[in-house]
């Protein structure tokens, strides 16, 4: 998640722009959603669904496309294998090993003892950063050790491990590709199987892809492309549209990435600028560790007597 800040051409500031506010949602969403369990929803700062789709989905969709994006950004003319997988290994898992230990050694503390999460074999998914993406496509049923971090680490791994091939396949044959993208997508919707179908890379492929489209070939749009974007979602604020869930979600998703793009197109304040460039490289680090402060801050917060006041500084 850190491919923004490897490339050697000109920085983008609406990549930053975009990743930032992604995980800003994405955080606020994982701090609100105890909250209004809870039946306080008169202290969420933003509606935990727009446009008819939970905004944890849509930060994940948007953070997908930014992905996709900003490798394509990076390495369009040129990819060496080895070096790119090497970045890839380097910018996930050193940080998720020294995060989780550390988590988990404060977790050990804090519930006064060390605590076997599930039998030793199934540390191999920590290990590879699948441990949590495997609890959630399994509903449960499959044990494993998550402390830190979320499904999405698992999904994205899968992406970066596919970036390469489809690369190649998107810069010699993009039709050919992006109609196969959405055949597939199409085929897993109709089959339908008894998994949570945003965690499949069928389903999400053509979110990543439409990241490296936008880098390829539609660098800059026009005002009514953006313009389009806001008026589907209002749209879809207000009228249930005649969509399944997941294509809901792709098609919202999409119009939340145009609508950022174009935001951050137009910032010039370098204040702002910088705020937003440190807020990305900050990403992945907020990322892994935002679950489990929260849990471990409302589990010692009294929900039902929470006042604003008190809400606003823990956010802060």
């Amino acid at each position: 998640m850190n491919e923004i800040m490897e490339r050697k051409r000109e920085r983008i500031f609406y990549l930053d722009f975009i990743k930032a506010a992604a995980i800003m949602i994405i955080f606020i969403d994982h701090y609100e959603y105890p909250i209004a369990a809870a039946g306080r929803t008169d202290l969420c700062l933003i509606p935990l669904y727009i446009a008819g789709v939970y905004i944890g989905d849509i930060g994940s969709s948007v953070f997908l496309m930014i992905s996709g994006a900003a490798l394509m950004y990076v390495y369009e003319n040129k990819l060496d294998l080895k070096i790119f997988y090497r970045k890839r290994f380097l910018s996930i898992f050193p940080m998720f090993w020294f995060a989780w230990i550390f988590f988990y050694l404060i977790q050990c503390v804090m519930d006064g003892g060390f605590e076997k999460l599930a039998p030793f074999r199934y540390f191999i998914f920590t290990i590879f950063g699948f441990d949590m993406y495997v609890q959630s496509f399994f509903k449960g049923a499959v044990p494993a050790w998550p402390v830190i971090g979320e499904w999405f680490l698992g999904l994205i791994i899968v992406f970066y491990i596919l970036f390469p091939f489809l690369r190649v396949a998107l810069l010699k044959h993009p039709i050919v590709t992006g109609a196969v993208a959405v055949f597939l997508f199409a085929l897993t919707i109709y089959i339908n199987p008894p998994v949570i179908l945003n965690l499949l890379p069928t389903v999400c492929l053509p979110e990543f892809m439409f990241g490296m489209y936008m880098m390829k070939y539609f660098k800059k749009m026009p005002l009514t492309v953006p313009l389009i974007a806001l008026a589907f979602l209002v749209l879809s604020s207000f009228v249930t549209m005649p969509f399944t869930h997941v294509l809901q979600v792709l098609l919202v998703g999409i119009s939340f990435f145009v609508l950022l793009a174009w935001i951050g197109s137009l910032i010039r304040n370098k204040v702002v600028m910088r705020f937003f460039t440190w807020m990305a490289g900050l990403s992945y680090a907020v990322f892994l560790t935002h679950h489990f402060i929260i849990n471990k801050v409302m589990a010692h917060t009294d929900l039902a007597a929470l006042t604003a006041a008190r809400n606003a500084g823990i956010m802060l």
